[in-house]
């Protein structure tokens, strides 16, 4: 049995294409900005593009706390490893945010450290 988040996932994606027409990809995209730049107390200073103010309206007028769609989207879209693990139950949405969050946070500083290497042999070897 899945998880309700996927249920409700794919609730929200259905709403917002029949409603505004907007693919998952930008769906994806504009919720991020709502939750990230407008949502969360700075209203006053993120503008928003008609499609964002629609699915926002719309998100409110369905009862629907942008915070926790932000939380079910993220979710539905981790890695394949953690999805696994959340629709077999044996892990909540919580413990798969906090794993997805750890292995963005590990690629990141891999990455940080390869190019700083790059830069190392680049000034080394070529300058």
């Amino acid at each position: 049995m899945e998880p309700e988040v996927f249920k409700k996932a794919e609730i929200i994606y259905k709403l917002v294409g029949d409603e505004i027409g907007v693919d998952r990809e930008e769906f994806n995209r504009i919720i991020a900005k709502l939750v990230n730049g407008f949502h969360n107390k700075r209203k006053g200073k993120a503008i928003l593009s008609r499609n964002e103010a629609k699915t926002y309206e719309l998100l409110i007028r369905k009862k629907y706390n942008p915070n926790t769609v932000y939380r079910w989207i993220l979710a539905v879209n981790s890695p394949q490893d953690i999805l696994i693990r959340l629709k077999s139950g044996e892990i909540s949405i919580r413990e798969a945010l906090q794993l997805r969050n750890k292995i963005r946070q590990q690629y990141s500083t891999n990455d940080e450290k390869l190019i700083q290497e790059v830069l190392w042999y680049v000034g080394e070897y070529v300058l």
